[in-house]
């Protein structure tokens, strides 16, 4: 067969091939996002088990110290102020304290002795030289006077004049002496009261101070809690980790992260349901607090996120009873809403 009769065959086969591709549909799709979840749909997220005020991490003073007496154990439940630990200072601030209330009693001892009048004895005694005093007196002055006299009418020596007043004067000091003995004896003097009940209340003042450094020194339950781990012990210094963390584990609440596209769907009081591992049956809660705030989740779930960068925010849920929940802090649980009960807020 010849070049030239094949050509319009070959020709028409081309065109055959073309018109077939034209013909063809397009099968490529570009991708597109994933879908929004639907509120119609069960709202499913992940969640664990919390202590209701969170944990406490118990430490000591400002500054810390030497931990000298641990007196908890891991698991041990404390009662609101139970002695938790002592620390090494505590010596110290309890001889302070013993120093501070020796000096209070000093100084209360000394108001006692202002406030008191002087004994019968004394105060009689210094009457009587009082007393003395005056006869001395009357006499001086009476011995002053016909000197005066007879020194008028230059019948007495100008000597024997001076002496006579000078034995006046002593007799005048003397009396006057006496009277302030016996006024000291008898009265109480405003300004020493007010002294000395300033002092008694210095020395109240630094026992307070002294009783209350002593108090720092015992690092005491804030709150009726649960010992859930000892973190320092006797000997060591307290760090930032405190010496023991503490959870009230009869008040657990669960924390939930929901995908933001699904938060808007739940609101208060709504039911949920709680599944895990670690316990056969589910337990039914409700929504007890809606966070407000958007974040990043920081850890992968892949059966229920549907990456690890979702965006979640926190629900928290409250179970009927409380004791319901095991008291295992961090417990991860299944959070689901029925899709009946997950309608959006208005």
């Amino acid at each position: 067969m010849g070049f030239g009769k094949a050509f319009p065959r070959m020709t028409l086969a081309v065109l055959a091939m073309a018109t077939a591709a034209v013909a063809m549909p397009t099968t490529l799709q570009t991708a597109g996002p994933d879908p929004a979840p639907s509120i119609s749909d069960d709202i499913v997220g992940r969640g664990r088990i919390k202590a209701r005020d969170g944990l406490v991490v118990l430490a000591g003073p400002v500054g810390g110290g030497t931990l000298a007496r641990l007196a908890v154990r891991e698991g041990d439940r404390l009662a609101p102020g139970a002695v938790v630990a002592e620390l090494k200072e505590r010596t110290l601030r309890e001889a302070a304290v013993v120093v501070a209330e020796r000096e209070l009693d000093v100084a209360r001892a000394d108001l006692a002795r202002v406030l008191m009048p002087a004994k019968r004895s004394e105060i009689d005694m210094e009457r009587a030289r009082l007393a003395l005093e005056d006869l001395v007196l009357q006499e001086a002055q009476a011995d002053a006077t016909r000197a005066e006299q007879l020194f008028r009418r230059g019948q007495l020596a100008a000597a024997s004049h001076e002496k006579i007043l000078r034995a006046l004067t002593r007799a005048e000091s003397a009396r006057l002496h006496a009277t302030s003995r016996l006024a000291a004896l008898t009265e109480v003097r405003s300004v020493d009261v007010a002294a000395a009940r300033a002092a008694v209340a210095l020395k109240e003042a630094r026992l307070a101070e002294a009783v209350a450094a002593r108090e720092q020194t015992i690092v005491r339950a804030p709150c009726a809690c649960r010992v859930i781990d000892v973190v320092a012990r006797p000997g060591e210094a307290i760090g930032a980790g405190g010496i023991v963390r503490l959870a009230d584990l009869d008040h657990l609440v669960v924390t939930a992260e929901i995908d933001e596209r699904q938060v808007l769907g739940v609101r208060l009081g709504q039911i949920v349901h709680l599944t895990s591992r670690a316990f056969p049956d589910t337990v039914t809660g409700r929504v007890t607090r809606i966070g407000t705030i958007s974040s990043v989740n920081d850890e992968s779930a892949p059966d229920l996120m549907r990456s690890v960068d979702a965006r979640v925010a926190e629900v928290e849920v409250t179970t009927e009873p409380p004791s319901a929940l095991p008291p295992l802090l961090g417990l991860d649980l299944e959070v689901t809403i029925p899709a009946d009960m997950a309608v959006a807020r208005q």
